[in-house]
Parts: structure tokens; sequence; C-alpha cells
């Protein structure tokens, strides 16, 4: 995974970009006093955003994110996938569709 240096993360911030990075500890909190994300969670959040950019027109489920997660030999746990889904979609990164009992998501477009 390359990272972008700063220049690049302001150019890609004024058009709209989405920059992930991944950190290498567990739980600890920014100036802010949110959570950052662990490196597992920077993984699954990077997979699941390309695999929603490459497939665009179809919705993100829980079971879709699961297969996912299973294909990258990582635990692919229900609880897991809703969760990254849920965190993403409070992010406003996805956006939410139907009743619970049938949720699916999409990849949050620019003039949504």
């Amino acid at each position: 995974l390359m990272l972008p240096d700063a220049a690049q993360v302001e150019a890609a911030a004024g058009r709209g970009t989405v920059v992930l990075e991944q950190v290498s500890y567990a739980r600890c909190r920014d100036q802010q006093g949110a959570w950052l994300v662990t490196g597992n969670q920077a993984r699954r959040t990077d997979a699941l955003l390309s695999e929603a950019h490459r497939n665009s027109d179809g919705p993100i489920t829980t079971g879709s994110v699961m297969r996912l997660y299973g294909r990258l030999g990582i635990a692919p746990k229900r609880a897991t996938a809703r969760g990254d889904l849920k965190t993403l979609a409070r992010q406003g990164l996805l956006t939410e569709h139907g009743p619970s009992h049938q949720r699916h998501y999409a990849l949050r477009t620019t003039h949504q």
C-alpha cells in the first residue's frame, strides 16, 4: 500500500477524493478525541471501498463484504462486515438503502 505525501493529500482533498491511511497501532485517539482505526480496520476499509469503486453499479451487502473479506484471508464475520458498512455510512462514504433486514449500501457520489 503506497500512501500519498502531504501535497497529494491536499490536492486530493480539493477534488473530493477519499484518502485512507493505514496505521499500525491498536487503539489511539486523535487530537479531537475520536478513535483512530486499527491496521486491520484500515485494511478492511481500503478493500471494501476499492471493491465498491470497481463495482459501483451493484449494491454492497453484508454478504458481499463477507465474501470479499474471505477472499482476502480476513475472518468473514457478519458483525465485522455490518460494523464496517455502518461506519463507512456514518462517515458519509456509503449511503444506506432498504429496511434493516434487507439493508444494502451504495458508494456515495459527490452530488448526493
